[in-house]
């Protein structure tokens, strides 16, 4: 599949693709994509890393499933 060899054309592309799961997204949930209330845990791997965010999320993992 090609999609673009120049970094405009990818940034086309990415934004292309962002508004295409952003209406499929709005579509089946009536929520907006963007929406951080919409989920339960967000976290900037850019921040903590992945091995960061994985030990976050093990450690999350309790809390958020916890009946009460």
């Amino acid at each position: 599949m090609y999609i673009a060899d120049t970094d405009a054309g990818i940034a086309k592309y990415i934004q292309k693709e962002d508004k295409r799961r952003s209406a499929y997204y709005h579509y089946y949930t009536g929520e907006e994509w963007r929406d951080v209330a919409g989920y339960d845990l967000c976290l900037d791997t850019s921040k903590y890393g992945i091995d960061g965010c994985a030990e976050i999320v093990k450690q999350a993992i309790p809390i958020i499933t916890k009946k009460y």
